[in-house]
């Protein structure tokens, strides 16, 4: 992944499983990707797969737009690591995480990082099992004057 060229990486619908995400995130761990936009929608990513893919992030300075839709990503993630990557640090402008059975253990802490993210713009969490607890976070934290969300998806939860 070092070529100059490729700006969008679409592997959707491929069944790589957390081993296949894990070498692609090695691939992204270096400053020498320039991808911009990544879609890994219904890959078969679980809970290792995300946590690599989330770490390898914290070293991108490249990617903006992310896309993890239709993978079981469950709820027993160490979401405090994930939120590092959500921080002010990150450039990410979009981020996608609809139908991959999140709970209230990312939603929260996911919502909470908008109050310091400057560049996150757009986000979808929608078709996840989050409550009240996550809209009421995501609420307060539209309140802040540094969250820059300008369209955010909590629908079907």
């Amino acid at each position: 992944m070092t070529t100059k060229s490729c700006k969008v990486l679409n592997l959707s619908r491929n069944n790589f499983g957390d081993k296949g995400i894990e070498i692609i995130s090695e691939a992204l761990h270096f400053r020498r990707s320039l991808v911009e936009s990544l879609d890994f929608t219904s890959v078969g990513m679980k809970r290792t797969g995300f946590l690599a893919l989330m770490l390898s992030l914290k070293q991108n300075a490249y990617l903006k737009s992310l896309k993890v839709d239709s993978n079981r990503l469950g709820s027993s993630q160490p979401f405090t690591i994930i939120a590092n990557v959500f921080s002010s640090g990150s450039i990410l402008k979009e981020f996608s995480a609809s139908n991959c059975e999140l709970t209230d253990n990312f939603g929260v802490i996911f919502c909470d990082t908008m109050r310091t993210n400057k560049n996150m713009r757009k986000f979808n969490l929608s078709r996840n099992l989050l409550s009240d607890r996550t809209g009421i976070t995501f609420a307060d934290s539209l309140c802040d004057k540094q969250c820059k969300i300008e369209v955010a998806n909590l629908s079907h939860n």
